[in-house]
């Protein structure tokens, strides 16, 4: 009788040791808007989802006591356990000073950043979630009139879509830091080459460094079927829109910088031995006025 008992108490045991459960929400704003592509993310791993357009999410084979870490930028992080996760969930916008706005009659124009290229090699379009974009060094005090990024594969609807993605540096650390787009503007799938946007009525402010980046998210508009990772790589290359590497010459005004929002940067920087002479580059450059 003692070992039937054991063997009830311990299939128990066992059972809820390894049961999984499954949550859903859908995430909103203070004014109760749905919020867009919100990162979820499973106790720091790379195993987790985005919020889809209408601002759901959902996530299965968790554990009771897995916590989830829900982060957007230009909002406050939080953590949560599986059981706390209600329907519905608020993100606070941090707080954000806008920059004075300077009249002036006239304006200086010029253009930053990787103006051309001889050759356009692999293209990045395969990972979700990450920005890849250029640190803009030796900035004079200004804003940005315009972003224009080198789409080298395009499509009308792709399974994938890049936003831009603008940050100011910190200081001490060197990583980009306070969003300085706030705006989801996204870059024209469907045009090939050189594609230009007018970024001048966000009044974007730009002193000495300032970085520029595309964020590969998942398009939920595509018709057919996603066949992407939540977070990693794509299972296809077929019908992704990719952005044109450049090859350039060593330049101590540009970085390299790619990262997962949130979770971790790296720069690589052409002062280190390996990235030293002609380098790979995401061709972005921009127009400011001061």
């Amino acid at each position: 009788m003692k070992s039937r008992l054991f063997f009830v108490s311990f299939f128990f045991i066992f059972q809820n040791c390894f049961a999984q459960v499954s949550v859903s929400s859908v995430l909103v704003n203070n004014q109760n808007q749905p919020l867009q592509f919100v990162n979820i993310s499973v106790n720091s791993t790379v195993k987790g989802t985005y919020t889809s357009n209408s601002g759901v999410f959902s996530l299965g084979g968790l554990k009771e006591s897995d916590t989830l870490k829900i982060s957007s930028i230009g909002y406050k992080t939080i953590s949560l356990l599986v059981n706390d996760i209600s329907d519905t969930i608020l993100l606070e916008e941090l707080a954000r000073d806008l920059p004075e706005v300077e009249i002036k009659a006239e304006y200086q124009y010029e253009q930053l950043g990787i103006e051309k290229s001889k050759i356009q090699l692999n293209g990045h379009g395969d990972l979700l979630g990450w920005i890849t974009g250029i640190i803009l060094n030796q900035v004079p005090k200004s804003y940005l009139e315009n972003i224009e990024v080198y789409v080298k594969h395009s499509e009308q609807n792709p399974r994938n879509q890049f936003l831009l993605r603008a940050y100011d540096i910190d200081s001490v650390s060197g990583f980009p830091k306070t969003r300085l787009l706030n705006e989801r503007v996204v870059v024209p799938p469907a045009k090939k080459g050189w594609v230009t946007i007018d970024v001048s009525d966000y009044r974007i402010p730009v002193k000495n460094t300032v970085f520029i980046g595309v964020e590969n998210l998942p398009n939920y508009s595509y018709n057919g079927e996603l066949a992407l990772d939540s977070i990693g790589l794509a299972k296809s290359k077929e019908e992704l829109v990719r952005v044109g590497v450049g090859r350039v010459k060593s330049n101590e005004s540009l970085l390299y910088c790619w990262g997962r929002p949130q979770v971790a940067w790296q720069i690589l920087n052409f002062d280190e031995p390996t990235f030293r002479g002609l380098e790979f580059l995401p061709m972005i450059r921009v127009t400011v006025k001061y």
